[in-house]
């Protein structure tokens, strides 16, 4: 069985103490297109209050609660449900269907192990639609979680079928029609041939392919180097005019360099970065002494040369880092900022901007950085 789609059904009257009867549609799983409805019943059975309200109410002289059908916390609540009237799935496209309730669809994630209820399959090809049903009693306690969740959230109803190749083949039409709406159509004098746009049109996902949004920390540490007279590349000073200066670089003309940059987080396997990249410098601007930045002709930023030895580390203490090395000269980026010798009170502000690999994503992580030599 796939799982094809499912119908939402609201929560809040059962909250409320109030049965309810709804036609709901049912959402494809892949389109997120209604492709059929069922009918959702709900009936309260009984509400059994916790012994703690029951002595607190009896033992109270104060007036009774302005909302009476309010379920209180840790009260036993018993309800039946009720699926049935189920239409739209057609036996052209399914050979078999049934549908499941979680239990963790009226208790929320506060439940500790799941249970499912499905019903019976229903063979299409010689029985009805109207067939599929689903009927059972639920008992609950309502903690205050629980009725947290019963007041805001939605109890899915999962429906599974056994699809046929023309539910397949529907799908990769529905893909089609999305792809062509991306497709930029040559102008009629134009004989060049159709072109995609370089950002990839939204398609549909398998269900094994999640997209979600993940924030980490990290850390960026820019280190310059200069060749030393024994061979070796030595880290240049910073100097600092005061506490609100974050310093600047103190390089020398003519020298051969090598930038090194450190990437550390605190997130470690959750942010499973391998290697950088791509590394670029350039968009030079001059900072002068009354902290005005004025712009000049060399934006573009300039991809340097990274060395093959790179420093990937997951540490005990959670930690991850990263460090690579690159070749920098000064003079690709034709400017005279940094060919000529600095004023005093002035700055050299450069822009770094370098792109990690990360497992987990499909494109490179950027980051970008400002550096005052």
């Amino acid at each position: 069985y796939s799982f094809i789609g499912n119908a939402m059904m609201s929560l809040a009257p059962l909250a409320r103490r109030l049965s309810s009867s709804s036609t709901v549609p049912i959402f494809c799983r892949y389109t997120s297109e209604a492709i059929g409805s069922c009918r959702l019943d709900i009936k309260i059975v009984s509400v059994v209050q916790s012994a703690k309200h029951l002595h607190s109410s009896s033992a109270s002289t104060r007036a009774p609660s302005p909302i009476p059908n309010t379920i209180l916390s840790n009260s036993k609540v018993i309800f039946f449900l009720t699926v049935d009237t189920v239409k739209g799935l057609s036996s052209h496209e399914f050979s078999e269907v049934h549908l499941q309730v979680r239990l963790s669809s009226f208790l929320g994630p506060s439940l500790a192990s799941e249970e499912v209820f499905p019903s019976s399959p229903v063979d299409l090809d010689n029985a009805s639609l109207s067939d599929l049903k689903f009927r059972r009693s639920f008992s609950i306690v309502a903690s205050t979680k629980v009725l947290n969740h019963l007041r805001q959230g939605y109890a899915p109803i999962e429906f599974f079928a056994s699809v046929k190749p023309t539910y397949l083949e529907r799908l990769e039409r529905w893909d089609e029609l999305r792809e062509q709406k991306h497709t930029i159509p040559a102008s009629p004098g134009n004989r060049t041939p159709e072109r995609r746009p370089n950002t990839l049109p939204a398609m549909r996902r398998s269900e094994t392919d999640f997209v979600v949004e993940q924030l980490h920390d990290v850390v960026a540490w820019l280190q310059i180097c200069e060749l030393g007279p024994d061979g070796s590349y030595l880290p240049v000073p910073v100097v600092s005019q005061g506490d609100l200066d974050a310093g600047a670089f103190l390089l020398h003309q003519g020298l051969q360099r090598r930038i090194i940059l450190s990437l550390s987080s605190n997130s470690g396997q959750q942010l499973p970065w391998t290697d950088f990249t791509k590394v670029r410098a350039g968009n030079i601007r001059l900072l002068d002494s009354k902290g005005r930045t004025h712009e000049s002709t060399s934006k573009s930023l300039i991809t340097l040369p990274l060395l093959k030895e790179q420093t990937v580390e997951f540490r005990p203490d959670g930690t991850g880092l990263l460090e690579a090395s690159a070749l920098w000269d000064s003079s690709i980026h034709d400017s005279v900022l940094l060919n000529r010798i600095t004023a005093a009170n002035q700055q050299i502000l450069l822009q770094f901007s370098f792109s990690v690999s990360v497992e987990t994503c499909s494109d490179p992580v950027q980051f970008n950085m400002d550096a005052a030599i």
